[in-house]
């Protein structure tokens, strides 16, 4: 559960989450692809960097994105409490490796996801720290590699799916 999912190059990615084991929750830093053609689950992505959940994933400029979630306080995978992040990461296909950009404003887990044109956008969310639901809109923007804040939603949102919308409006 808690797994993030988009699509990327004809294949449906599914990105963390979290699973049980003998009374223990564990977080998951593995990516499993679907590969429509193939009819079959492969697992060729590398791990993420650590393990994480409840993250937001989208496909923008031909890159995957992993916004947010919420993984182990202080790295410690062995601790129980789990806390908002404000990561964003992206996988780079020409070397194969997980890279950073500029973090979103808050952390926040159970975000939405979503891009235009070359913007993602981080829609609500959920805080570990505020222990409250985000109406919140932030917007990161390639050409200045910066977020800024956007309209607020309607209602506080949190554990929704988002979409991408097409390059249309650029």
């Amino acid at each position: 559960m808690g797994a993030g999912v988009c699509s990327h190059r004809g294949q449906v990615w599914v990105i963390g989450g979290m699973s049980e084991s003998r009374g223990k929750i564990n977080l998951i830093h593995e990516i499993r692809c679907y590969d429509p053609q193939m009819g079959e689950w492969i697992r060729n992505i590398p791990n993420l960097p650590y393990p994480r959940a409840f993250i937001g994933a989208v496909e923008c400029m031909n890159r995957v994105f992993v916004m947010g979630g919420t993984s182990y306080a202080d790295s410690d995978i062995y601790s129980d409490e789990l806390n908002s992040l404000d990561e964003v990461i992206y996988f780079e296909e020409d070397d194969r490796t997980w890279k950073t950009i500029t973090p979103m404003m808050d952390p926040r887990h159970f975000v939405g996801a979503a891009a235009v044109g070359k913007s993602l956008f981080a829609l609500g969310g959920l805080s570990s720290f505020q222990k409250e639901a985000i109406d919140e809109v932030n917007v990161y923007t390639e050409t200045n590699k910066q977020w800024h804040k956007c309209t607020n939603l309607p209602v506080s949102l949190c554990g929704f799916a988002a979409t991408t919308i097409p390059s249309i409006l650029n």
